[in-house]
């Protein structure tokens, strides 16, 4: 004998079995209880512009951009750097590695664990901005690791990166 639970986001409900002691249908049988993970969408907490003057190194802070899940850790927030819809011609992306900044180029990935710890940050190259700037990105809940045909949820996202002129 088993039995079926479901529980949805849009009608969350929770179920409380009791440790130590068996569950028993109406004949006295004992129940099987087992639970199937769903995975979660992501959760758009954050996202502004990226803001700063011209020459000035800014942080990409979760004041800026924060994006969360359920079932996922920070360190499970997966940001991948993507070369089709980005515009980035006056600066760079950076990521501080333990020991220095290392520039991030398409493809790199950075947490939003780095976020969090202000271990990403956008570097101006001081000319005259030219207009917003955008960098395109993958997202993903990293929580099947390394797995790529074992589930979670990954979206296409864009930055903007406004920079003021100092004349």
């Amino acid at each position: 004998d088993s039995r079926t639970f479901t529980s949805d986001a849009a009608n969350p409900s929770t179920i409380d079995i009791g440790a130590g002691r068996d569950d028993l249908d109406a004949d006295g049988d004992t129940l099987s209880t087992s639970v199937t993970p769903v995975n979660d969408p992501l959760v758009i907490v954050t996202d502004n512009d990226l803001r700063g003057g011209e020459g000035a190194t800014f942080p990409l802070s979760s004041a800026v951009l924060d994006i969360t899940d359920i079932e996922a850790r920070p360190a499970d927030i997966v940001y991948r750097l993507v070369e089709s819809g980005s515009v980035l011609g006056d600066g760079v992306f950076e990521k501080f590695d333990g020991s220095g900044w290392t520039e991030l180029t398409w493809g790199h990935t950075f947490t939003q664990e780095d976020i969090n710890n202000s271990h990403v940050r956008y570097r101006h190259g001081g000319t005259e901005p030219l207009g917003t700037e955008v960098l395109a990105y993958t997202v993903t809940d990293d929580i099947v690791g390394d797995d790529p045909d074992a589930g979670g949820t990954e979206t296409s996202r864009a930055l903007q990166i406004k920079v003021t002129p100092i004349n």
